[in-house]
This record gives structure tokens, sequence and C-alpha cells, in this order.
């Protein structure tokens, strides 16, 4: 008895220390990440981007205009009121992506986690500051803060010294709204920086480069999302070897519906006219690009960290550079041939919006695009730099004072350009001496597929005509849209696709409908374009209840026009307007294969 009392008592002893050990990581665990108290909410991931209360906020709205769409990320562009539609509209002027969806969204979502499953959960980061450097220049507020309240998501607080704000000279941006935001996230991590007098992105981030103090220096973009145990694996890479320069992989959010999508494993290359792209991995490439790091010999340039101390010892930035353009491609040969080492590190993942457009003042954006990118050639191309000004001609009369650059690249005791072409690109083409591998390499195998659900008419109940291609000529690209009777018009038949496409059936192209996205006010119009595999205006969501076809990046519905009869035009959803109902009348009941 007295045995079992022991065996007994100890059982409770051991239960009780189990239980303290349990409470404790609970506790250090909900304290690791740094959302703030103010916009606690439930961020569980799921396989597409999770509603935020917006979003909810948002269904209720949807649902009171009669639509019995299901609420996701397709619908946070949904155009209720001419507003929205006005909304959307001076978005896509001012900052080329759907601005009425961004803000819908608010400052913190869940997104998916991209990363292979290979990734580890667990890094070397120990002892490790970071200073986040996010310069901007009148950027939206809903995408600017959304970018820091990603960082409050899913960074370790004890691994951030300060989120700088570079503010390059704003005219439009609402400061106000950023001073009330940094309020609220309750901590002093987050940090306003203003220039006196526009800088440009380059000398913006120098700007925030010398006023960081953290040991490294992390920089972002200001539209940008990070995904889960980003930071970890970066600076895991620098601690190994303070000469390392990484980059995560670029995940793509899409311009007009915000979707968050993951990006395949590529890395940076660069064309003769010093024109950034992305480019398969070579099969030569050692280890798992799924997991491990590897070598690129260029970066995007937006999204790097980097040993702060090893940023000025390697001379910075050029801050001769105007705006941005080629910045990217002289610190990423800087780096190789000056003893460091750039990588991409492919358990880091980060969201980026690719504008549709470029924005801003075109002209002047690629003029110093262009001197951007001599500076770029004479201080680093060597003899290469012929194939440059073969590609760029016009700027051979453009002679810069480039010196100092000169001077810091024999201080430096960097290798030759030669070097870099053998050593570290040899893929790379040279104009008479050898071929490089193709480009195009992130795939078109989605713009090729022949993915068919079925051949169908699309009629109009209202009008009891089909849609069907203008005129009896061979379609072509921006070829309109229009009703006819069913029996005499010749292009009506469509494909309707396992990526919702809408492909015409009969003509020599590849030809889809398509809305037009960047417009003049009051031009929603609909018409034919050359198949992209992009979705974007070309994406319809066919609900046959409904009988409505839907494109989630204009966010209204496909309608027959009310003034021109026998067209067919974009409209704010109404499931009571007949003229917006959609038959899709089958010519063919078996899958098209």
């Amino acid at each position: 008895m007295r045995l079992q009392w022991k065996m007994k008592a100890r059982a409770k002893y051991y239960l009780v220390i189990i239980l303290c050990m349990v409470v404790l990581y609970l506790i250090h665990h909900n304290s690791y990440y740094t959302t703030p108290d103010a916009f606690k909410y439930d961020h569980k991931e799921t396989k597409s981007s999770a509603l935020t209360t917006a979003a909810e906020d948002a269904s209720t709205e949807i649902k009171s205009v009669g639509s019995k769409y299901f609420v996701d990320e397709d619908y946070f562009g949904l155009v209720k009121t001419e507003e929205e539609e006005k909304k959307r509209e001076e978005g896509y002027k001012k900052f080329s992506f759907n601005l009425l969806v961004s803000d819908r969204i608010g400052y913190y979502r869940s997104i998916p986690d991209t990363r292979n499953k290979l990734c580890k959960h667990q890094w070397k980061t120990q002892g490790s500051h970071c200073s986040i450097i996010i310069t901007f220049h009148n950027e939206a507020i809903s995408t600017l803060l959304r970018t820091v309240g990603s960082i409050l998501q899913r960074t370790p607080r004890d691994l951030v010294k300060e989120i700088l704000l570079v503010d390059d000279f704003s005219t439009e941006t609402n400061i106000e709204k950023i001073h009330s935001f940094i309020q609220s996230t309750k901590t002093t991590t987050v940090k306003l920086v203003q220039a006196h007098k526009r800088q440009g992105l380059i000398r913006g981030r120098l700007l925030g480069a010398r006023a960081a103090v953290g040991d490294i220096l992390v920089f972002l973009d200001s539209h940008c999302e990070v995904n889960s145990h980003w930071l970890e694996p970066l600076i895991e890479r620098i601690r190994e070897n303070r000469k390392n320069v990484v980059c995560p992989v670029i995940d793509l959010i899409d311009s007009h519906t915000f979707v968050y999508l993951a990006s395949p494993i590529v890395r940076g290359g660069f064309t003769w006219s010093l024109a950034f792209g992305w480019e398969q991995i070579p099969e030569t490439q050692k280890g798992n690009p799924k997991k491990d790091p590897f070598k690129s010999p260029t970066m995007a340039g937006g999204l790097f960290a980097m040993d702060r101390k090893y940023f000025f010892e390697l001379g910075a930035y050029d801050d001769m550079m105007e705006v941005w353009g080629g910045e990217n491609l002289e610190i990423s040969f800087r780096i190789w041939m000056c003893g460091g080492r750039l990588e991409i590190v492919p358990c880091s993942r980060v969201g980026h919006v690719f504008r549709s457009q470029r924005i801003g003042n075109a002209q002047t954006d690629l003029s110093h695009d262009g001197e951007n990118a001599v500076r770029v050639a004479e201080v680093w191309l060597d003899g290469y730099k012929k194939h440059f000004y073969a590609s760029r001609p016009s700027l051979r009369t453009y002679k810069p004072d480039v010196s100092k650059r000169v001077k810091l690249r024999r201080d430096l005791d960097c290798k030759s350009f030669d070097w870099f072409l053998r050593e570290i690109y040899p893929e790379m083409s040279i104009p008479g001496v050898r071929e490089g591998q193709a480009w195009n390499v992130l795939g078109d195998s989605k713009k090729n597929a022949d993915n068919i659900t079925s051949v169908v008419s699309i009629v109009n109940p209202n009008s009891f005509l089909c849609m069907a291609v203008k005129g009896a000529n061979e379609p072509r690209s921006k070829s309109r849209i229009v009703l006819g009777k069913c029996h005499l018009s010749k292009y009506k038949d469509w494909y309707y696709t396992d990526e919702e496409e809408v492909r015409l059936k009969h003509g020599k192209n590849r030809l889809c409908l398509d809305v037009e996205l960047f417009y003049n006010a009051g031009n929603s119009q609909v018409r034919l374009m050359k198949c992209h595999g992009e979705k974007a205006g070309q994406q319809w969501k066919y609900h046959k209840e409904d009988e409505r076809l839907y494109n989630p990046a204009y966010g209204m519905c496909l309608s027959q026009d009310v003034e021109q009869y026998f067209f067919v035009t974009m409209a704010i959803c109404d499931v009571s307007d007949e003229k917006q109902h959609w038959k899709l009348k089958k010519d063919e009941t078996k899958r098209v294969k």
C-alpha cells in the first residue's frame, strides 16, 4: 500500500512539472511574434488568401446587392457603386493597381505559406538585429502599411531592431495616417524618416541605410507582404559569411485582384541592354534549389539583405544614379567582382505587387534608366561595354563622370568582367563568341494548354441574341464584341476553359474575351485580345443560377449595352438586371480534349 501511495505521489509530481513546462512554452510562443495587440486577429493560413475582417464586411455588402456569389479574394474587387468605380479608376491611374481591392483587404491578412515542405523551421539567428528599410514616394497607404503589417505579423520581434519608413518627399501620401498607424502598433520599432527634398529610390535607400542601427540591412519595396519565417533563413546565411548578400524568392501579388501566388524558383540574369530578367537555374547548380540557397548572377534589386558594415565597405549605392533603374545590376556586379557572393534563398518568400504598367513620368524615368545604365557599363563592363552600346546606340553620346566609382573599384581590388562571365555567368550569350541559354524562362505552359471545358454559344435571354465578333472578316485583336442573331452570326461559338477563359472557337489566332483594365473614364470596352493565360481582363467567372459573367479584376459583370443595343459592355453587377443575364448553351456535352 505504501509503495502504491509513493508511486501515485511521484506521478502527480511529474504531472505538475509537465504542466508547468507546457504553460511556460505557450507563454513564450504567444509572445514570440510582433502582432500588435490593437490588431490581433485570427490569421490562420489557408490554401488561398484568408478573408480579413474587411472581406467579411464586404460579404454583407455583396449580399445586399442581391448576389449569390460566395465571398473570396476574387470578389474583393466587386464594384457596388459609381463612387467605387471611380476609386478603382483613379487607383489604376495613380498606382497601376486596383486600389479598391487593396483598401478593402486592410493592413493585416493571411496569405498561403508558399515555402517547400523541405524548408526547416529552426535557424541560427541568435544575436542578430535587423533594420528593415522601406522607401516610398506617393505610395498608396494600404499597400505601404500592409507591408509593415505583414512584418509585424510574421517576424520574431527579437530579430527586428527597427522598421524605417523612408518618405521620399511624398506630396500625396497621407502622412497623418502613417503616424496613426505607428501609434496603434504600440511599439517603438516602426519609425518614419522624411527627406526634405525628392531623392529618388536609390538615394532614399541610402538615407535609410545611414540612419539604420541594426547589424543587418533588409531592403523591401513599399508594396510587399512577407511570408512565414521569411527573415530567419536570410539572417542565417549572412551569419555564416558576412559577405553573403541574400534575396528571398519573390512571389506574385496580382495587381488586379491582390491574390497571393507562389512564384517558381528562378535566378536573375540580364541582357546586353542591361535589362534585368529571370531565368531557369542551370542543371549544373549544386544542391536542391527547393530548399538550398543558390548563387544568382544578378538580383531584381527591390528585396535583399546584407551586413550593414559590409554594405558601406563595398560602396553602398552609386549616389550619382537618379531615381531608380540599373542600381540592381550595378550592386550585383560589384558584389561578385569585389569578393562577395549573391544568393537567392528559396526558404525565404516575400510577395510583391508587380504593377501592370509603369507609373510616373515615363519620359523622365526612361531617361534616368538609360543614364544609370551608362554608369554601370562604363564602370563595370570593361571591353564588353561595346555590346551594351550596340544594343542602345542612342546612349553613346552620354558621358557621365564615373571617376569616383572607378576609384572605388580599384580600391576594392575587384576582378574583371571577363572573370564574371567565365566564373559566375558562363551561360550568358556573348555576340560572336558563344550562345547563351534561352530566355522566356518562367514558362508558358498555361498560355498554350488546350484546357477546354466545353463549346458554348453565349445567349442574352433579354434580347435572344448571341454574343459574337463584329464583322464578317477574320477576327483579330481588338475586334469588338456584338450581339447578333444566333443563326446568322459567323463567329458565335466559344470555348469556356478550366482557366475561366472565354476563347473564340473559330479563327486562325488564339483570341479571348477581354475587358480593358486601363482606360479613360467611362470606357469599359469589351473586345477580343490574344489569350495571355494570366487571368486579369480575361478571367470570367460564370455562375449558372445567377446567369452572370463576372470579371474579378474589373469588379463588374458583362452586360448588354444600354445605349448601343447590339454591343456588350461592363456594368455594376445587379442580379435583377436582365441585360446582365447570359446562358451558356453547350454545343457539345462531352468535355473537349
